[in-house]
């Protein structure tokens, strides 16, 4: 607008527009003004008229510059080859985090080069190709994605208690998007990338239950060896405390003892020394009992909590050591399987959580199937219309901004 300033101040007040009749394409001179004539706008107004004005007398440039391109943009875009998507639907609870994670190890590495290897295994070498050129996740993504429905997560929390329900909340619904150019190839392309979830999925949602369950494990160890002492160190001081009383009572006979009605009262924490000190030498030696109960009880846990912890890190290790190798959740249940009969033959109780580990994964992989086997081929969305509004608004910009830089130059051009 700064140009079209220059432009007013320019212009000479009383001047004529003349047509170039002989040129043909819209192209107009200025006629100088009379001297001594007075310009009627402001050195700081901004003639919006003129500025119109110039549109006006460029609007062939300005339309074919806009429309020309925005037309061969659009039959591009039209004439590009479909692009078309399968959807499985799986019914699984999935977080935020679990989103995340689920991404971060189906897009690994490790499992791309698995998906590759399987591909040019099926035949599928050109698609294979294609996932070998992604680079990072988001081109990845283009092949083959992930969504949850709803999608809670996109909305933004404005408040403390939006964010908490916001971390906590699951999604019902997981989706998975495949697409490809061709409907030959993309059941065939879908079917690598469904079993590979289905496989993979499973057993790293058991990987990051056995890191939680070891750690819960270490700390409740840990809970153990700290109260250790201190219990020890109670039940001592109850056993010098019980045989100081059972000294003072043989020193000092209780009195009502010849058959004498005598009332207890709870006289609230600490009432024990107000009793008679034959119950307080009842109430001592429950409370030793108590104190030698907790230590034996811990001394099991403590050794429960160990078997479980070497099962739960065989199993960790198990689970790291076959991430590079093409690894089933088949797989994972025979080692399970021979871990329960093998090393864990004289342990009832790590037979018990094998075999509940067993149920457990048996029962996520029944649920990691798709609602439908055998979904619909749908054409992806390529956005023409969006797409060819974004080229017309940039071709009109630039239309426009190239009618006042011809307009400009034209001025220069004339004589004062």
């Amino acid at each position: 607008m700064e140009r079209c300033r220059g432009w007013v101040d320019k212009r000479p007040p009383v001047g004529r527009i003349q047509e170039d009749a002989s040129a043909g394409d819209g192209n107009d001179t200025w006629t100088a003004a009379p001297a001594g004539a007075s310009s009627a706008s402001g050195d700081n107004d901004i003639d919006m008229a003129e500025c119109l004005l110039v549109m006006l007398r460029h609007k062939r440039l300005i339309m074919l510059g806009s429309l020309v391109p925005t037309l061969i943009g659009a039959a591009f875009l039209y004439f590009l080859p479909m692009d078309y998507s399968i959807r499985y639907t799986y019914r699984m609870d999935t977080g935020e985090a679990d989103l995340a994670v689920l991404e971060e190890v189906f897009y690994s590495s490790e499992n791309i080069s698995r998906l590759i290897e399987k591909f040019e295994g099926a035949g599928l070498g050109r698609h294979a190709r294609g996932l070998a050129a992604a680079q990072r996740m988001e081109d990845s993504r283009e092949f083959v994605s992930f969504e949850v429905s709803p999608r809670f997560f996109e909305r933004k929390a404005r408040t403390l208690e939006e964010l908490l329900q916001r971390q906590t909340a699951k999604s019902p619904l997981l989706l998975l998007n495949v697409r490809n150019r061709s409907t030959q190839s993309l059941r065939a392309i879908a079917g690598v990338y469904r079993e590979n979830f289905e496989q993979v999925a499973p057993l790293y949602r058991e990987r990051s239950r056995v890191i939680a369950d070891t750690a819960e494990l270490k700390n409740s160890m840990a809970a153990i060896e700290e109260s250790r002492y201190l219990l020890t160190l109670q039940l001592e001081r109850k056993k010098s405390t019980l045989e100081k009383l059972k000294n003072a009572a043989a020193a000092e006979p209780e009195k009502g003892s010849g058959g004498e009605v005598v009332l207890q009262f709870d006289v609230g924490a600490g009432g024990a020394t107000y009793l008679p000190l034959s119950y307080q030498i009842q109430s001592v030696q429950t409370q030793i009992i108590n104190l030698e109960e907790d230590i034996r009880t811990n001394v099991e846990k403590y050794a429960y909590y160990s078997d479980l912890l070497w099962m739960w890190e065989a199993v960790l290790a198990y689970l790291d050591s076959s991430e590079g190798r093409d690894f089933t959740v088949c797989d994972f249940l025979s080692f399970l399987g021979a871990m329960s009969d093998g090393d864990a033959a004289d342990k009832p109780h790590v037979r018990d959580q094998l075999a509940a580990q067993i149920k457990r994964i048996e029962n996520v992989t029944a649920a990691a199937r798709p609602v439908t086997v055998t979904p619909t081929i749908d054409a992806a969305s390529r956005g023409i219309l969006k797409k060819t509004a974004l080229v017309f608004v940039f071709c009109l910009v630039l239309a426009v901004s190239s009618a006042f830089l011809r307009e400009d130059l034209l001025r220069k051009a004339l004589p004062v």
